[in-house]
């Protein structure tokens, strides 16, 4: 049956006229032919595969829809998402009175507002979640800082500039310093 197939494909090869055998035009229908044959044998293949394991190909084939799914949908919040819940947070803990509040909680947000003022929290969206990172300089104002390249941190070293990951909508750093930000732990030491 793949024979037949395969036969198919070679009839579908362009029939050139005598002038423009020998030539580059030629050779570009050959290799265009060559190329869609392939392509051709690698589905009839890909096909047989998945037709004699059913199981495995409707697994592989459910883990892709979702994951299209996933992308299409894009569920990773944007910056200004971000930055809004800090301002919330923010609001939140200035509402506690200033015995108990939580030291760390405050400590994180101080860090992340004083990223954001100097423009060095960055942010990049990576479909499935999204990382908020602390530069080393602001690149919105024109400093050799932010130019030099042996400023910059290494590729190996770039997960110490990341503060915070988002996944399915919720930063993990974030909710994991607001937990208890209304306990102060050393209020009863005294």
């Amino acid at each position: 049956m793949a024979a037949t197939r395969v036969k198919l494909v070679s009839r579908i090869k362009p029939r050139l006229p005598e002038k423009w055998k020998g030539g580059k035009i030629e050779k570009m229908a050959n290799y265009v032919h060559v190329i869609l044959r392939d392509y051709h044998m690698v589905y009839t293949d890909t096909i047989q595969y998945m037709r004699d394991h059913r199981l495995k190909s409707s697994m592989w084939l459910s883990l892709l829809g979702t994951s299209g799914a996933l992308i299409a949908t894009n569920p990773s919040p944007s910056k200004e998402d971000y930055e809004a819940q800090l301002v919330e947070q923010h609001n939140d803990i200035g509402i506690v009175g200033d015995p108990i509040k939580n030291p760390e909680s405050l400590n994180y947000l101080r860090k992340m507002f004083v990223a954001h003022k100097n423009s060095k929290l960055k942010f990049h969206n990576l479909y499935l979640f999204s990382l908020a990172r602390i530069d080393v300089a602001s690149t919105q104002v024109d400093l050799f800082a932010s130019k030099c390249k042996q400023n910059k941190p290494h590729w190996k070293e770039f997960h110490k500039s990341i503060v915070d990951v988002c996944v399915f909508g919720h930063w993990i750093n974030l909710e994991k310093a607001m937990k208890d930000y209304d306990v102060n732990p050393s209020e009863w030491e005294n």
